[in-house]
């Protein structure tokens, strides 16, 4: 018996990224999404960590955001992870809407000829756990993205891996 509480065990997952795009200053581009599967709408899963590489030379802004809607995310088809049933990913969605959505963490990453990164640990467990709308049983999407500060020099692709890890109630 303990009275100051203790962790819940957890199993950790993670998803790699690669996303390279020419993209226009003053849009936000979807690298992955997440969300609780159809059939464990109950489930416990909340975000861990992102972490971001840039291999090109471009000033980003990074942004994490939840309350995400499919009507937020063009393109969107979300799939089973190959390791975990409780959550889909997609990786398909092309543009993204901000409009009713909240930005839970975010950030700059730029990036030189020796790579740099950036990573975000430790959310707090209430903000970085997937909801459910408990009236039309449609779980919550959280959705990575990103956002060129300048636009992509010289119409050149701006690249970047990202790894969205989260953890499931054991």
């Amino acid at each position: 018996l303990s009275e100051g509480g203790y962790d819940q065990p957890y199993n950790l997952y993670s998803n790699i990224s690669s996303f390279t795009r020419v993209m226009a200053a003053g849009t936000w581009y979807p690298i992955v999404s997440i969300r609780l599967a159809p059939g464990y709408l109950d489930a416990v899963a909340q975000v861990k960590q992102v972490d971001i590489s840039m291999v090109s030379t471009d000033l980003l802004h990074w942004a994490l955001w939840s309350n995400v809607s499919a009507a937020n995310l063009t393109g969107e088809n979300f799939v089973a992870h190959t390791s975990s049933s409780l959550v889909q990913i997609d990786q398909s969605a092309t543009a993204m809407t901000t409009t009713g959505c909240q930005q839970i963490a975010a950030g700059l990453v730029s990036g030189t000829n020796q790579t740099a990164g950036v990573t975000l640990l430790e959310l707090t467990k209430y903000q970085a756990q997937l909801g459910r709308n408990s009236f039309t049983n449609v779980s919550e999407i959280f959705t990575l993205a990103v956002y060129s500060v300048t636009g992509s020099s010289g119409g050149s692709s701006i690249g970047l891996q990202a790894l969205l890890s989260w953890n499931e109630l054991l």
